[in-house]
């Protein structure tokens, strides 16, 4: 598994907000499976097939070119669900073989992914829907795996209407939910509903906040899908919390280290000018100690050279033989 391509774990993910992201668009577009042939392209571990089969869909098939994870697939197929083993670029199947096909977070991974929508739309029926999803550009979270493709927004759109007359975009937004439940409400990869649930929204929702859209494609009027909302825990948002105060920590403890190589920045500073200011007293000096012992050396050779000294001269010899 280590040496396969990022795949979502639910077993690794459960009550956190990445977990609802994906159960959210699988459970959202099961609402149209009933009665159809569904395909799930770039299925992972099947968590989502898995959803599609239980929907009420007369076949539902998981395709994904890593057989490593297509193996532990099978392990936990639902009833109706099978899996394939294949590329998106190049599927075994026939023209129009499906249809509803939703292929949720795999384009952007992809270095060709107009190609896989051509073949997406081959293998798609006449009146079948296509859902792809992909992560917004502007809204995505930080660290996040790498987009090659570059499909996002209008780009994807014009991609598709080059196959499809029908297209539509759905933003997908996460919320933070508050709700009065009985007791013994569970949760479980199933995605049970809440009976006689309502949901009521008190903030506005913006598309430029929306961390993923959702396109839906036709070669027919594209069908109503009702509104679905997949709740889960706080426990990541009060993790995001701690990461944000762990993070202020280290920038407040950041700012007093950079205030301090300031401060020792700016007394080296003064210690540099005052070490100029000595080099050049120092310079004076010696510039002052040269020109004085040139005066002095100029003066001895003006005393030496002049007829009094050279007459004395054997005077100032007996002299220094009487002292002796």
């Amino acid at each position: 598994m280590d040496e396969v391509p990022e795949r979502f774990v639910p077993d690794t993910t459960r009550g956190e907000l990445i977990e609802a992201e994906q159960l959210a668009r699988y459970w959202w577009s099961a609402g149209i499976a009933e009665g159809r042939r569904v395909l799930d392209a770039g299925c992972g571990l099947g968590h989502g097939t898995n959803l599609l089969a239980a929907s009420g869909a007369v076949e539902t098939v998981g395709v994904d070119s890593a057989a490593a994870v297509l193996e532990a697939a099978v392990g936990g197929a639902a009833e109706g669900a099978r899996f394939v083993t294949a590329g998106i670029h190049d599927m075994p199947f026939e023209d129009g073989s499906f249809d509803l096909i939703v292929c949720f977070e795999v384009l952007e991974r992809l270095d060709r992914a107009q190609e896989a929508i051509t073949e997406l739309a081959r293998v798609l029926s006449p009146g079948g829907v296509l859902a792809i999803s992909w992560p917004n550009r502007d809204a995505s979270v930080p660290g996040g795996p790498n987009n090659v493709a570059g499909l996002y927004s209008e780009e994807l759109e014009k991609v598709l209407a080059g196959h499809f007359p029908y297209t539509a975009v759905r933003q997908q937004q996460n919320l933070i939910a508050s709700a009065v439940l009985e007791g013994g409400v569970g949760a479980s990869l199933a995605v049970e509903p809440i009976a006689r649930a309502e949901l009521a929204q008190v903030v506005s929702a913006t598309d430029d906040g929306a961390p993923y859209s959702i396109v839906l494609a036709s070669r027919q009027p594209l069908p109503s899908i009702p509104v679905r909302m997949v709740a889960t825990g706080l426990a990541e948002v009060r993790r995001w919390l701690e990461l944000y105060q762990k993070q202020q920590d280290l920038l407040m403890a950041q700012k007093a280290l950079f205030e301090e190589q300031r401060t020792t920045g700016a007394e080296l500073d003064e210690l540099h000018v005052q070490l100029r200011r000595s080099e050049e007293e120092v310079g004076r000096l010696v510039d002052l100690v040269e020109s004085e012992r040139a005066l002095y050396a100029d003066r001895v050779a003006e005393v030496t050279s002049s007829l009094s000294w050279r007459v004395t001269v054997p005077l100032r010899r007996v002299k220094r033989l009487l002292a002796r």
